[in-house]
């Protein structure tokens, strides 16, 4: 990531396009690649077996990232490691759409999302480095973060385990965030819908919704709703979904599948 982090940063000091292509299924890949409209790519992903596909798609230049969904051929198979005739997902994004600060970071190998967090802290969990309350503060915010990310109330034991622990083991409240978001951002949780080990829920409407319209977590007034068990008929739900219908998010996503399946952008 480091070397493709250099390549984008010197690609936007130039003023050349450059899109990043990551795996988001079957696994979140760590690495990333980087290809420009010449063809020219750096990096790799499942030993480059998608490489064609995803340049293939950055070609398109589009002015935002898309989805690319792939069936895996047997000669991808024998390469990649992944069974032949398997679904596979990848994010292609314009590096433009990134914040320019984001480069230099990854450059420096600092954890970018977290320390945007650390930034901004005080406001985020309403409190001030010297008071009193701010570990315990900072310990709630860690508590809804996660609850946010894995789309319901946390059960006790994941409380218990992705957050609390942290904030018993160290001194530090900004220490024990950061390796609190990590393992949240980490989970298969988190990486993945419909996990969960309890039958569905009004949680588990609410996040099939969200990403289903929007290619999104819940939002707080559908968290809200799960909360108070308002999905409990299906005209409640139809209800909540010509709502989120109504939302640019929705729109946005039939108009990216359109351009994406009938190539309009050609």
């Amino acid at each position: 990531m480091y070397d493709v982090a250099l390549s984008v940063a010197a690609c936007a000091r130039a003023g050349t396009r450059a899109d990043v292509a990551w795996m988001i299924s079957p696994a979140a890949s760590k690495e990333a690649l980087m290809i420009t409209p010449g063809g020219g790519n750096l990096g790799e992903l499942a030993n480059g077996a998608f490489t064609g596909l995803l340049a293939d798609a950055a070609a398109r230049q589009l002015p935002t990232g898309r989805r690319v969904r792939h069936r895996v051929e047997e000669w991808e198979a024998s390469t990649s490691g992944l069974p032949a005739g398997s679904t596979v997902e990848f994010l292609v994004v314009p590096a433009a759409q990134f914040p320019g600060e984001v480069w230099p970071a990854l450059m420096a190998r600092e954890p970018v999302i977290i320390d945007g967090v650390l930034e901004h802290l005080d406001q985020l969990s309403r409190s001030r480095v010297t008071a009193g309350d701010r570990k315990e503060k900072v310990r709630e915010f860690c508590r809804q973060f996660t609850a946010r990310a894995f789309r319901r109330t946390l059960s006790e034991e994941q409380r218990r385990n992705y957050v609390d622990r942290f904030f018993d083991q160290e001194k530090s409240p900004e220490v024990a965030l950061k390796k609190s978001m990590l393992l949240t951002l980490k989970s298969p949780r988190f990486l993945y819908h419909g996990l969960s080990n309890q039958d569905p829920d009004a949680h588990t409407v609410a996040e099939r919704l969200a990403i289903g319209l929007w290619d999104s977590v819940p939002d707080r007034s559908l968290t809200v709703q799960a909360e108070r068990n308002q999905f409990a008929n299906k005209n409640q739900i139809r209800s909540r979904a010509e709502q989120m219908l109504k939302n640019p998010r929705a729109r946005a996503k039939l108009r990216a599948f359109f351009e994406h399946w009938l190539e309009l952008e050609r």
